[in-house]
């Protein structure tokens, strides 16, 4: 994605209503930016415990789609995208998930995944695995939105959480800025770090607004002390909560994360009832 554009974006649907969820914020941000939707469902085939992996051919035809898939289909599509002005298509694919999601994205130039998350599971349930590890590995950022919201977009106060313990590259803070100012209003910087680590980060921190601010000159800062005795991701949602936060921001896989700052943690964030994620990969 480059020059503020997102113009495709894929939302996975799997025709619960958590992944409606994602559909109708997916149709909200394709109508306001111009964008092209795909909904992609695709019929998750288990990786093997050993042995040679499993490799399904098949055609992208709704003639060769099971009746219960075409008929879900056709009720999403009468339902939710018939009559929302903006340019779609529905495609159906076998194999494995990340597999597939990834081929997609880089064949078919995707900017944006949009996906519902069930509640209080944690992640997709149809899923069954972590959903964090494998945007992360598809390298396209990613909105996860829980099955409760009920936000527009665009997003009012993105937040994000930051401990500047690694040399950030300005070529991914700039990308991030850029994405920032197409998909939120306002955005809050959390400096989230140990007490005693402060000044350590200090010109770190400096680098890092200097960047953003390029792009994103009213970007606001935000002290988040690291508290002992909580889980950071707690206390990053707590400030998320109190600051009327609508989207948390994680770069899981680069820049910005030391041990606090983990997979785990993204885990926990994106478990949230109430606020959408967006990773940045």
């Amino acid at each position: 994605m480059s020059n503020l554009v997102v113009s495709h974006i894929l939302v996975p649907v799997n025709f619960s209503n958590a992944s409606y969820t994602g559909l109708k914020y997916a149709i909200d941000i394709a109508r306001q930016l111009n964008a092209k939707l795909t909904v992609l469902h695709v019929f998750n085939i288990p990786q093997p415990v050993g042995g040679l992996p499993l490799y399904v051919e098949e055609e992208n035809d709704p003639a060769v789609f099971s009746s219960s898939i075409a008929k879900k289909f056709k009720k999403l599509e009468e339902e939710y995208l018939s009559n929302s002005g903006i340019a779609y298509e529905l495609k159906f694919k076998l194999g494995y998930l990340e597999t597939r999601l990834s081929a997609f994205v880089e064949q078919e130039k995707v900017d944006l995944i949009v996906l519902g998350k069930k509640n209080p599971s944690g992640f997709m349930s149809f899923l069954k695995i972590n959903i964090v590890r494998i945007l992360n590995s598809i390298g396209c950022p990613s909105i996860i939105v829980p099955e409760q919201f009920e936000g527009h977009f665009p997003f009012k106060n993105a937040c994000i959480s930051c401990d500047y313990s690694k040399k950030n590259k300005k070529k991914d803070l700039i990308n991030s800025a850029q994405l920032l100012s197409v998909l939120s209003s306002n955005q809050v910087l959390l400096s989230v770090t140990q007490e005693s680590l402060k000044q350590k980060f200090s010109d770190e921190k400096e680098k890092v607004m200097k960047t953003l601010r390029m792009t994103l000159p009213d970007i606001q800062t935000c002290l988040v002390p690291q508290k002992s005795n909580e889980f950071i991701s707690k206390t990053i949602l707590k400030k998320v909560l109190e600051i009327k936060g609508d989207l948390i921001v994680v770069f899981p896989g680069k820049h910005f994360y030391n041990g606090l700052f983990s997979e785990s943690v993204s885990k926990s964030l994106v478990n949230n009832k109430s606020i959408p994620m967006l990773v940045i990969n």
